[in-house]
């Protein structure tokens, strides 16, 4: 019962774990394209 609960606990925190690098990857990849939306807008209206 103990070992279920442990294992229950341990995927859990795996899980937010790979959450909240899927998040940062995400902001990474939003930071890379937005950084590229403004340089191709300043190449054109600037």
């Amino acid at each position: 019962m103990e070992k279920q609960i442990i294992g229950g606990i341990k995927s859990k925190v795996q899980s937010m774990i790979n959450l909240v690098k899927l998040k940062e990857k995400g902001f990474q990849i939003a930071h890379k394209m937005q950084q590229k939306i403004y340089s191709i807008h300043n190449f054109f209206f600037f």
